[in-house]
């Protein structure tokens, strides 16, 4: 007999995806979110054709696909803005969907409305508290904070990068370490960079000698998403809580590490016109491998940021609440997140013994594990560039060399048909 019901802990993207995935496949399923009704995820996601063929199958991609900026591939600069290269992040040629850059809230309200509609139930305030996987009728028992109850035939954690349930079902696993470097973030007025849009070439990114600078594009043609990230000391949990709530230090490190050579000068002048309280920080943390993303009864099983946060970056304070993003050299944390959902839901509804499930568990545990350890360590390639600091010969090299790569070398696909071309049917057929 297959699975009835599903309790999903969490009320982000995955849990939302994975809620909608599961109702196509006839299984009901209920959220319980520890925030209250209306909490705003803040910070925008690239989502690309991988996780983009997952959300037009569930009939979402046409509610989401005016709701931020589309775009193929990235161009890459050197400091003083002269093209080096360009790299797909999507492509209808090769991959089926062009890339998008958009609100994160506006994916997560467009997915949950669409669940609720669909008869999904979603408790708010509810944190979990603790779970009895075998319970006295065989279900998962799972308690609240606020002291309520609720009882299921299995459990997704989805609460995200510092997840209870993770923490409840693998007390000894590590926790995240940080990795380094310093984001800041935030959206300027195009007219304020005093550059064509030619040479703009909008959405790119350039890796400094001891830093990264990117521009994305928005929804809305008169603005751009700028992103930055560069080596700096970890200050702690409450040192971090601090700084949010700093803007006039956000404001001091971006002109410091980026208001000077070799940063054009159009740049820097933009920089310094930043409004103080509209520049974001948060630092970049990564969480280490879990040997397993299940519980050994088979009754649990953690996904998207729970399971495998990709270097993430997490900022606490007012002002940001709890603001979880990836690096820009990434960007697959939301997009795994949606490959964990439907292909979990794609296991379960195949489902017709606790010893079948199990199994099946083991599979889709087995490959998703072994495909996250190859996108994390892609990220991890590409942001280990932010962790040195090149002395002026080393960066023209380096330059040189990624000019050369980029020319000569890079397939049409960017050789990335592995990330970007992704079936999450494969589960079950490795």
């Amino acid at each position: 007999m297959g699975l009835s019901e599903v309790a999903i802990i969490g009320g982000g993207i995955a849990a939302s995806v994975l809620a909608l995935a599961l109702k196509e496949c006839g299984i009901a399923s209920t959220i319980y979110e520890a925030r209250p009704d209306g909490a705003v995820d803040e910070g925008t996601i690239t989502l690309t054709p991988n996780s983009l063929r997952i959300l037009d199958a569930l009939g979402l991609y046409e509610s989401i696909r005016g709701e931020g900026g589309n775009f193929e591939e990235v161009t890459l600069v050197n400091p003083q803005w002269q093209k080096l290269g360009q790299m797909k992040m999507g492509s209808v040629e090769f991959f089926g969907y062009e890339a998008i850059r958009l609100p994160r809230q506006v994916l997560r309200g467009i997915a949950l409305r669409k669940a609720a509609k669909n008869g999904v139930k979603v408790h708010y305030e509810h944190r979990f508290s603790s779970i009895i996987e075998n319970g006295e009728d065989g279900r998962a028992r799972i308690t609240f904070t606020n002291g309520t109850t609720a009882s299921a035939d299995f459990v997704a954690g989805a609460d995200g990068f510092f997840s209870a349930v993770r923490k409840e079902i693998f007390p000894d696993a590590a926790p995240p370490e940080y990795m380094g470097h310093l984001n800041l973030s935030g959206r300027v007025e195009r007219k304020e960079l005093d550059i064509p849009e030619e040479e703009l070439q909008c959405p790119c990114s350039s890796f400094g000698p001891d830093s990264f600078f990117a521009f994305m594009p928005t929804k809305d043609s008169t603005k751009v998403n700028y992103l930055s990230s560069f080596n700096f000391a970890d200050l702690g949990k409450e040192g971090w809580k601090e700084m949010s709530v700093q803007p006039a230090e956000h404001k001091r490190l971006m002109e410091e590490h980026f208001c000077r050579d070799p940063w054009p000068q159009w740049l820097q002048t933009a920089l310094r016109k930043l409004p103080d309280d509209e520049i974001r920080s948060w630092p970049y943390y990564v969480l280490p491998f879990l040997s397993t993303y299940i519980s050994p009864t088979g009754k649990v099983a953690l996904i998207g940021d729970a399971a495998h946060g990709q270097p993430l970056a997490a900022a606490c304070g007012k002002r940001a609440n709890l603001f979880l993003g990836q690096p820009p050299t990434g960007a697959q944390g939301a997009n795994s997140a949606i490959e964990d959902a439907r292909s979990l839901a794609l296991v379960l509804s195949r489902s017709t013994s606790a010893e079948n499930q199990l199994e099946l568990l083991k599979r889709w545990d087995n490959h998703r594990r072994q495909r996250m350890e190859k996108v994390v360590s892609n990220t991890l390639k590409n942001t280990a560039m932010l962790k040195r600091t090149y002395g002026p010969w080393m960066q023209v090299a380096r330059e040189w060399m990624m000019w050369g790569v980029f020319t000569y070398f890079m397939p049409e696909d960017s050789g990335l048909q592995w990330l970007y071309g992704y079936r999450w049917e494969s589960v079950l057929e490795d």
